[in-house]
Parts: structure tokens; C-alpha cells; sequence
């Protein structure tokens, strides 16, 4: 859950990318039907035996290594899978470039912007009948420019269940994300008042 905001560029790039996504997702599935769980089971005992957490399918998918030995019932598959996970990485590309154009995302958990800003979008006052006219864009950009974001802290990270314990995952790390998303919400208001559109809120 979060919110979703589109400008009118969003359309045409998706549309433009959303053909090689659908072939890039045809090429995958051929080499493995999508109700096939090996490659699961394979992601996860790869993942296990490099030392690296459990992670989703599609989100962080490692080949086999040339010198790892799998078990006798994975070894089959040592050749398919590793080609899977390219075809995979096209996939991903993709999909990315499909919302890399005129789409803002905020998630309701603890990458929030609006959260360390101390802002609800549920209480957003500049959306409007599901958008936010180029008017109210500069008076939320005017607000989120003037809202000095605090350095997060490894309790508040804890009290929202977020990641904490390594380098990857440091308080650090998440205040240079934080920093970065707001430059790049404040880019996203600037290019629709600067075009003098509306913004499309899904929230």
C-alpha cells in the first residue's frame, strides 16, 4: 500500500516500454512455466550457501556460481536457471523503465517520505477529487522544501519493523535515502508546475 502519483508523461513512456516488458516476460516464462517452483528453491539454496539474506523472487536473483555444487536433484537445472536469471534481470529492466518517467511512489511503511516529513497523505490537504492541481503542487512543494528532515534513529527504524543491523542497513544509509527521495519528489512537483499539470493521486 502507498501513494501513487502519476504525471501525464507517465502514460506514453509506459505504454512505449510496456511491449518489451511483455516479450521480455514471454521469453522468461519459456524457459520456465510460472507455476514451476524449482527456480525458488534454487534462488533460496543459492542465496543460503553465498551467506546472503532470503529474498523475493524477481527482486534479487544471484546465477550459480561455477564452483558452488548443487544437489543432485538442482543440478539439471544449473544451466536453465542461470539463463532464468537473465532473462529475469530483463524483466526487472523493463518493468523500471516503465515507471522511471513521470510516476512518484510513497509507500505506507517505513520508507515513507511523507512520515519523516511529519505529513499524512491520508490527511493531504492539496489533493483534491483524486489530483493535485498546479496550484496546490507549489503550495505542497513549498511546504516539503521548508520541512527539514531529522536523521533517523535506530529505534525509530526498529518501531517500524525496518532494517538495521548492518552496514547496507545503517541509520546512515537510511538518511541518504531519505535525502534522496525528497530531492526527487521536489523534481516531480517542479516538472508538473513548471508544465502547468495536474497530478493524478492515488493515495
Amino acid at each position: 500500500m502507498g501513494a501513487d502519483l502519476y504525471l501525464p508523461s507517465f502514460k506514453a513512456n509506459s505504454a512505449k516500454c510496456k511491449q518489451n516488458f511483455n516479450r521480455a516476460v514471454e521469453a522468461r516464462d519459456r524457459i520456465f512455466p510460472r507455476c514451476f517452483d524449482g527456480v525458488g528453491r534454487i534462488n533460496a539454496y543459492v542465496l543460503k550457501n553465498l551467506n546472503r539474506e532470503e529474498a523475493n523472487l524477481g527482486d534479487d536473483m544471484v546465477a550459480i556460481p561455477e564452483n558452488m555444487t548443487l544437489p543432485s536433484d538442482m543440478e539439471p537445472m544449473r544451466n536453465k536457471y542461470n539463463q532464468y536469471v537473465k532473462a529475469q534481470a530483463r524483466v526487472t529492466k523493463w518493468y523500471n523503465k516503465m515507471y522511471e518517467v513521470g510516476y512518484f511512489r510513497d509507500s505506507y511503511n517505513g520508507t515513507s517520505l511523507f512520515w519523516r516529513l511529519g505529513m499524512s497523505w491520508w490527511n493531504c490537504p492539496y489533493i483534491k477529487g483524486g489530483e493535485i492541481s498546479p496550484e496546490n503542487a507549489q503550495k505542497l512543494l513549498d511546504e516539503v522544501e521548508q520541512v527539514e528532515l531529522k536523521p533517523i534513529t535506530k529505534e525509530e527504524l526498529r518501531e517500524y519493523h525496518c532494517k538495521v543491523d548492518d552496514e547496507k542497513n545503517s541509520p546512515a544509509s537510511w538518511n541518504k535515502m531519505f535525502s534522496e527521495k525528497k530531492e526527487r519528489f521536489i523534481s516531480f512537483l517542479k516538472e508538473a508546475i513548471a508544465n502547468n499539470w495536474a497530478i493524478d493521486a492515488s493515495v
